[in-house]
């Protein structure tokens, strides 16, 4: 199994996580609208349960053995206890799946008396050790605040990057921040204008509603540009998760599940959603846009609270169709449903021939070219008849291999 290229990649096993967690936070969405509800704080809950969830999966995906897939789940989750226990921090949702990854490629082949003690003492061992480091890297990353501290495409493209591999940390710095205005006063980031009439009554120094700048693109024109992009090119197996993530992402505010399937799905669509997050931050900041919202950023309550809707929808629309371009440029460029994995050795094959795209094709006894001019003869063993190249018959078997 690989992260992001060929049948056996990633994403394929997250194609259930991902709809597991999206019908979760679609039910807690809808829970949130009554005040019963108010008291659960399910803040904690996901994070341990995406990481069960996904590395179960991945396990299962890469072992095909159910004793070894627990093991697997069993490690990951005690370092992720581990962790929370000593920093009251838990794995971001990106980091645990690259930590199910790693567990299951490198751990998954040992056997059993082998992979118990192993695995498990890894989860310990990695769990205390991030627990004990995360002060620090609160610290570094306040610095980095301090630093960027009015730069809104700076907040802006940061934002959900940092959040989808770590976790709740950016969120609770600048989620409800004011990108282009926060600044550091005594370890704390401070910004945004709070409503202390909406302020908790059991937390009343609490910053409930403030204003932030472009955080709604993120969640509701970004998305749908990326999902329109993908709408024709999506494989009918993942057409439900992207469409579940995206119902999450626009209506409930929280585009972790979003994030998590297109940066799997291809790594160059995660990048066009970070730069125009931030173009959008920066737009929105430019035209001095300021929307308020009390608990996610999502387009029930940018409904609800926003002002200069001209300028906002603007900007907005701007952004997604920057976006939509962008990610199916990249999707056509960088197509991960066909990309095949080249080894090195390989790649150095077909470099000398002048690469891929100078092979037409691979006969039984050469390999007929479109310009012969490009083909290294000092670095591959073969004869050049004008545009055939006769090669070793293991150099040929390996080029029909991977180009016929």
């Amino acid at each position: 199994m690989n992260i992001f290229t060929s049948e056996n990649r990633t994403v394929n096993a997250l194609n259930v996580p991902i709809c597991f967690m999206s019908f979760y936070f679609i039910i807690v969405g809808i829970l949130s609208f009554f005040p019963f509800f108010d008291e659960f704080d399910f803040s904690k809950v996901e994070p341990f349960l995406w990481c069960v969830v996904v590395c179960a999966f991945i396990a299962s995906f890469a072992t095909r053995d159910s004793k070894t897939s627990a093991v697997i789940v069993s490690a990951v989750l005690c370092s992720d206890l581990l962790c929370f226990s000593v920093c009251k921090e838990t794995f971001g949702f990106g980091f645990s799946v690259l930590l199910s990854f790693a567990f299951s490629k490198y751990l998954g082949e040992l056997k059993m008396k082998y992979l118990l003690p192993l695995s498990v003492g890894i989860g310990i061992l990695s769990g205390i050790l991030f627990g004990f480091a995360f002060p620090l890297w609160e610290k570094g990353i306040r610095t980095l605040a301090s630093v960027i501290s009015g730069n809104s495409f700076a907040f802006g493209g940061l934002c959900d990057a940092y959040n989808f591999m770590f976790g709740s940390l950016f969120p609770d710095l600048f989620y409800f921040k004011d990108y282009g205005g926060s600044t550091v006063i005594n370890n704390s980031l401070v910004a945004g204008a709070l409503n202390i009439f909406k302020a908790s009554i059991s937390q009343p120094l609490s910053a409930v509603s403030t204003y932030l700048t472009g955080r709604y693109f993120a969640n509701v024109f970004l998305p749908m540009g990326i999902y329109l992009s993908l709408f024709k090119k999506i494989k009918s197996r993942f057409s439900i998760p992207l469409f579940l993530s995206l119902i999450v992402s626009v209506l409930f505010g929280n585009n972790t599940m979003f994030l998590i399937f297109i940066f799997f799905y291809n790594p160059f669509l995660f990048i066009a959603f970070a730069v125009g997050n931030a173009l959008a931050s920066l737009g929105s900041s430019l035209v001095d846009i300021r929307v308020g919202f009390i608990d996610n950023a999502s387009v029930i309550e940018m409904i609800k609270y926003m002002s200069d809707a001209g300028y906002f929808l603007a900007v907005g629309l701007v952004c997604g169709a920057l976006v939509y371009f962008i990610s199916k440029y990249a999707v056509e460029k960088y197509d991960f449903d066909t990309y095949r994995f080249i080894p090195p050795s390989v790649k150095k094959l077909l470099d000398a021939l002048g690469g891929a795209e100078n092979i037409e094709k691979a006969e039984n006894d050469y390999v007929t070219v479109y310009n012969p001019n490009l083909v290294n003869i000092l670095k591959i063993d073969c004869e050049v008849c004008e545009n055939k190249i006769m090669l070793s018959d293991d150099d040929l078997n390996t080029i029909k291999e991977y180009i016929n």
